[in-house]
């Protein structure tokens, strides 16, 4: 059954997501409490969650069916609701954590070390090296 929103209104279940197959268009299975199953055509499925903040529509994507369980999107949902009630935005907070994930990564790191300690010249042009073999980048 589809409604006015173009969301597919069901329980979600492990069974029933299993089942569903990839259309021409992305769409969206509910399940409960704001949280719905996103289908791409690719057969992607992610558990996304739609919340207004400051009197905008925002989405955070809790993570990808396979990835994650169904009962571990229902955690994240309660978490980014309790987020919300603190007047944080989900998303941001997601945006936020991936941010300094990315600053306390090996590669920044060794890039700070090989600056701050002064290192060979020999070893900072095997560094470059090394980014361009393995990263495709210097």
């Amino acid at each position: 059954m589809t409604t006015l929103d173009g969301i597919l209104k069901m329980a979600l279940t492990d069974k029933a997501i299993k089942a569903l197959k990839p259309g021409e268009k992305t769409y969206k299975v509910a399940d409960r409490d704001g949280l719905y199953l996103s289908v791409a055509p690719s057969g992607t499925m992610s558990f996304r969650f739609n919340y207004r903040y400051n009197n905008r529509q925002q989405t955070v994507t809790l993570g990808k069916y396979g990835e994650i369980t169904l009962a571990q999107a229902r955690e994240k949902l309660l978490k980014a609701k309790a987020d919300l009630a603190a007047g944080i935005s989900p998303a941001k907070k997601k945006q936020e954590i991936k941010n300094t994930l990315a600053e306390n990564s090996f590669s920044v790191w060794l890039d700070k070390y090989t600056e701050e300690c002064g290192v060979a010249d020999s070893t900072k042009k095997m560094r470059g090296y090394a980014s361009i073999i393995i990263c495709g980048r210097p």
